[in-house]
């Protein structure tokens, strides 16, 4: 993977400060406000077809450790 942009940068710690608070995250979330204001067509816009299924994958992993978590308490 290459360098990545200034937006692509600002739009990942969105997505991570967005995870801090909520603890998951609905995939749908990367194509609305907040994250349209990068681009009108969200993540895909930001990144590519490619990337953003990598990022999309990405958050199905946090969203299902998140779920082992709470199954722990």
């Amino acid at each position: 993977m290459s360098a990545l942009n200034a937006d692509q940068m600002a739009f990942l710690n969105e997505i991570v400060e967005y995870l801090v608070r909520n603890g998951v995250m609905e995939p749908r979330v990367i194509f609305e406000t907040p994250f349209d204001h990068y681009h009108e067509l969200g993540v895909v816009g930001v990144f590519g077809d490619e990337l953003s299924q990598q990022i999309v994958e990405r958050i199905h992993g946090v969203n299902r450790n998140a779920g082992i978590v709470a199954a722990l308490k």
